[in-house]
């Protein structure tokens, strides 16, 4: 933890950010480079094994309405082989990969809380604003975690949409059209209320910070 960071503190004073809004992300994520793509594989693994239990149940139909006599123990086998992987396979991806994404959040966590840590003490008495660090290291930094939570969503999920909507295409033909625009409706629809959601969190999290610079000058 110490030498992580250590390398944190050096990515901040090399960055410089000058007026970059985005700066102390791109800091974290070359920090973090290693810890936040650990978890690309078990979420790869994830998406196949999602996707091969309706291709398994499939086999397994198609395999019962043939007759007896051309249904193989080999093959009988085989689906109980490929049950068995995807059912086991699907929760230890799963677990594998909220496990390393987890981890990547709280190492984010830690180096955020303990750079505003750092700044706070070696801040000027009279421009330090004790409310504001409390509610940095609580309130926004918690927020922050909880808004990373998605961050392997964003490119996961759009490659599981296409192959299932092309397996719904090969099922159903052109009437795979109708999940999508319901898809395309939703994404549109969430654009336009986070226009409105925006400046009214940035409210309510100005309250946040008064009640908890309140409530820590009450406890001083």
């Amino acid at each position: 933890v110490e030498t992580l960071q250590a390398s944190f503190s050096q990515y901040i004073k090399s960055a410089g950010f000058h007026g970059d809004k985005n700066g102390l992300t791109k800091t974290l994520l070359r920090a973090l480079a290693v810890p936040i793509l650990l978890p690309v594989a078990p979420r790869i693994a994830l998406i196949g094994f999602t996707l091969c239990q309706p291709l398994l149940i499939e086999a397994v139909l198609n395999s019962l309405e043939e007759p007896q006599t051309y249904l193989t123990t080999n093959k009988g086998y085989g689906l109980i082989g490929a049950t068995i992987l995807v059912y086991i396979g699907m929760p230890l991806a799963t677990a594998l990969y909220w496990y390393l994404h987890e981890r990547a959040l709280f190492m984010s966590r830690a180096l955020l809380v303990s750079a505003i840590y750092d700044k706070t003490i070696k801040a000027q008495t009279s421009a330090a604003d004790d409310s504001a660090a409390v509610t940095l290291m609580s309130s926004d930094v918690e927020r922050i975690r909880m808004g990373l939570m998605q961050l392997h969503e964003f490119w996961a999920n759009p490659i599981q949409v296409a192959i299932v909507c092309w397996l719904l295409q090969r099922q159903l033909g052109t009437a795979f059209v109708a999940p999508v625009v319901v898809v395309l409706i939703c994404i549109v629809a969430s654009t336009v209320l986070m226009r409105f959601i925006g400046p009214r969190q940035m409210a309510w999290m100005k309250g946040i910070q008064r009640r908890v610079g309140h409530t820590a000058n009450v406890i001083g």
